[in-house]
């Protein structure tokens, strides 16, 4: 059976999959108009969760924190400015190493010990996945509300509808 962790990172996949699509439906400059929100722009949203979901995967395979903070940098550098279809290619090429480390691992339970400058924490790798899925629901619910700013509908993507497409295929 499958760990439920990784279930819900294939919800994580599937949502910001069909989020990516209903942007490029749209002109590219709705991607990157300027709103005033939790953050600028649509493309900044997503640029932080390519970047946030990169780090964890990093903090994952064993990455100390000095080792993150310069990498963060640059993948901040390698995201901007990118277009909907760049990003896209981007996400779909991290969701491939999240499955190659994740079918590497024998355990998704086992225990961490993450080290950072606020203290240091024992957690689960499962956790770990846990919190990337959490993290990226809700900026795509930030995403919806920039939608709904703009007169735009967004896209379906609560769990219901991941399972109910999951079921009928």
């Amino acid at each position: 059976m499958k760990h439920q962790a990784l279930e819900q990172f294939d919800y994580h996949i599937w949502a910001n999959e069909r989020l990516l699509k209903r942007l490029e439906e749209l002109p590219e400059t709705f991607y990157t108009q300027e709103l005033k929100s939790v953050f600028p722009s649509i493309s900044a949203v997503v640029e932080h969760q390519y970047v946030t979901d990169r780090i964890w995967l990093q903090v994952m395979k064993g990455d100390k924190y000095e080792q993150i903070i310069p990498f963060a940098q640059g993948q901040k550098e390698k995201v901007a400015g990118k277009s909907t279809g760049e990003i896209k290619d981007l996400f779909a090429t991290l969701y491939e190493e999240f499955r190659r480390f994740f079918s590497e691992q024998e355990d998704l339970d086992r225990l961490y010990v993450l080290e950072h400058p606020q203290g240091k924490l024992d957690m689960k790798l499962s956790d770990m996945i846990f919190h990337v899925v959490n993290h990226g629901t809700y900026h795509r619910g930030n995403i919806g509300a920039m939608f709904r700013q703009m007169d735009q509908a967004g896209a379906s993507l609560d769990y219901v509808f991941y399972a109910t497409e999951k079921s009928t295929v």
